[in-house]
């Protein structure tokens, strides 16, 4: 509906509407508030802004850095700033076969983990079934998620935020057993939520 501001009229979508047309008026464009400005969203990656929302990555790994695991985690979710945590939702790993399959040793241990915070038991299906899946010799698909009840105490009694706060998601050998031999591709898509405030 039309409303007189000024030297011209501003025409609003109706009670409730945040639609504002601005007209010119004889000495320039009308003047006057405007509705705040919205807030994003989406944030520059196409995940949802708001908090709590589930978000999600796809990180591709070379063989080189599945034969390097131990060294150097294979970063899925980076930090995320001071007080947050990151959440493992789940995750989707497929593996695209090259020419020649893994050589993984018995004594690996692979584990997803957001700091000291560990998603993937060390005595639960993922250390073995991420092994035989690096073995395979045919492109694979592997579904995961956390399979335990990860927990860390205070700083009085165990670990402080700086051992799970402020830290990424990662992928890594935590045992220095690497892979050898193979040169398969992977790609890892993972679900996660990233919690704030935490002290």
């Amino acid at each position: 509906m039309p409303q007189t501001q000024g030297a011209g009229t501003v025409y609003t979508g109706g009670p409730g509407s945040s639609l504002r047309l601005p007209l010119y008026g004889k000495f320039g464009p009308v003047t006057g508030s405007q509705p705040a400005a919205p807030q994003a969203l989406f944030d520059i990656n196409g995940n949802p802004a708001w908090p709590g929302a589930i978000k999600f990555a796809s990180v591709p790994v070379t063989p080189a850095q599945v034969k390097a695991m131990f060294a150097t985690p294979i970063p899925l979710v980076p930090a995320q700033g001071a007080g947050t945590f990151i959440e493992l939702v789940s995750a989707v790993i497929n593996l695209s076969f090259g020419t020649t399959a893994y050589t993984v040793s018995g004594s690996a241990i692979y584990l997803l983990s957001t700091g000291l915070v560990v998603w993937t038991s060390l005595s639960g299906d993922f250390k073995s079934q991420f092994a035989s899946f690096l073995a395979a010799s045919a492109t694979s698909l592997m579904v995961t998620g956390p399979d335990q009840t990860a927990g860390l105490g205070s700083a009085g009694d165990g670990p402080g935020p700086t051992q799970y706060t402020n830290v990424p998601l990662t992928l890594a050998n935590d045992a220095n057993h690497d892979a050898t031999l193979g040169d398969s591709s992977l790609l890892i898509d993972v679900a996660y939520r990233v919690h704030t405030g935490i002290v």
